[in-house]
């Protein structure tokens, strides 16, 4: 990952700006939501994707230090993602998270709430992500 940061700042010219855009490392949290009561259940687990995401880190860190770039500004966003239903988490959860997935008892306890029914229920994935303008040194 060195290597290929180093050579995309080869293709920058200097006070050229890169910007670095992921997901952050913390794992999404997960709760749900039934009329105006709101219940953590847990996060997701991910076996690739996360460590990946520190190694990524990592790497632009050393990239910095050696003075390649210079971190000019960095925002965290926040967001999240909502489901209906069971169904429609799992479908989420399929189609985003490649490497992810959920404990087997944060699982049924998702389930569970959603078989409960209720007005309103919804499951929450609270997500955020970095984005970093950086500048070729």
């Amino acid at each position: 990952m060195v290597h290929a940061l180093t050579k995309a700042v080869e293709l920058v010219r200097p006070g050229g700006s890169i910007v670095d855009v992921h997901d952050s490392r913390t794992p999404p949290s997960i709760e749900i939501i039934r009329g105006t009561d709101r219940t953590a259940v847990g996060w997701l687990s991910d076996h690739e994707g996360f460590p990946m995401l520190r190694l990524a880190d990592e790497a632009l860190e050393k990239v910095i230090d050696r003075g390649l770039l210079i971190k000019e500004a960095e925002l965290e966003i926040h967001y999240h993602t909502k489901a209906d239903s069971f169904d429609a988490f799992l479908e989420w959860l399929d189609e985003q998270w490649e490497t992810s997935y959920l404990e087997a008892k944060i699982e049924r306890r998702v389930r569970t709430m959603f078989s409960e029914g209720g007005d309103g229920i919804s499951a929450i994935i609270r997500r955020s992500a970095y984005a970093r303008n950086l500048i070729v040194a």
